[in-house]
């Protein structure tokens, strides 16, 4: 199981209101006698007083049979669904380093194409 949790804050703990986020999931089902890969995805805000999700809605969440046949590709969709989030500004990656429970902390920066200005 993979799991990262996007903020649009680098410390969401300190927010003065529930900062919202994407948690975004990679894990492995089996369903009908074979293994298949689901991309998940949460968005909610996330309230650290009463340590709760609020308005916690389900954006991505396959059926059996829906997901992809390898991890690889169900790892590109992975990708593609962060870098997603990243560009509408929730560039603040958190995610629990297993099996030490430690916290991990990045910043996604989004690769633009350069633009020449031609003022």
């Amino acid at each position: 199981m993979l799991a990262e949790t996007l903020y649009k804050t680098n410390s969401p703990a300190a927010s003065a209101a529930p900062p919202e986020f994407y948690e975004i999931g990679l894990t492995a089902v089996r369903g009908w006698g074979k293994v298949e890969y689901h991309v998940v995805e949460i968005h909610g805000w996330w309230d650290d007083n009463e340590k709760r999700l609020i308005h916690r809605v389900e954006t991505l969440k396959p059926e059996v049979g829906e997901g992809y046949p390898t991890y690889e590709e169900a790892h590109r969709r992975y990708a593609k669904q962060k870098q997603h989030r990243a560009e509408g500004g929730f560039v603040h990656l958190f995610r629990i380093e297993i099996p030490s429970g430690r916290e991990i902390y990045e910043e996604i920066v989004i690769d633009r194409p350069f633009v020449k200005d031609d003022a």
